[in-house]
């Protein structure tokens, strides 16, 4: 299998994304000084920190109990204020991940619970147009 990472020439310093390389025996490719690359380890894509630099001012739903605008200068105080209101935060309703709600949408019609549905949909149309 093939996979896709980040090297670095520990020689120049000279680093290239995404490379191609086999998992079962990783073969570095060599840098123009000569030098065999090695793998680059970054970090994640998908860790946020807690704090918001300069806050943000929340003037709808989470703003002060009078209705003016209330600022927050981390993620956990937001989903703490969220907790003791009790209201769901709009990160846990809508999401951007729609090739997971595809995929799940994909997963489902292949199951038999949908082509039985399916079927009698059909079945219905037929004994609607006789």
């Amino acid at each position: 299998m093939r996979r896709l990472i980040d090297v670095l020439c520990p020689g120049c310093g000279a680093s290239h994304v995404d490379v191609f390389i086999d998992s079962d025996a990783p073969v570095f490719p060599r840098c123009v000084c000569g030098t065999v690359m090695e793998r680059r380890w970054s970090a994640s894509h998908t860790l946020r920190p807690d704090t918001i630099p300069g806050g943000v001012w929340i003037a709808h739903g989470l703003c002060n109990r009078d209705g003016t605008p209330r600022r927050y200068d981390s993620r956990s105080e937001i989903a703490e204020e969220c907790r003791v209101r009790n209201l769901v935060p709009w990160t846990d309703v809508y999401t951007e991940d729609r090739t997971k709600d595809a995929r799940v949408k994909a997963d489902w019609q292949q199951s038999g619970e949908a082509k039985r549905a399916k079927a009698r949909r059909d079945e219905a149309r037929r004994e609607k147009k006789r």
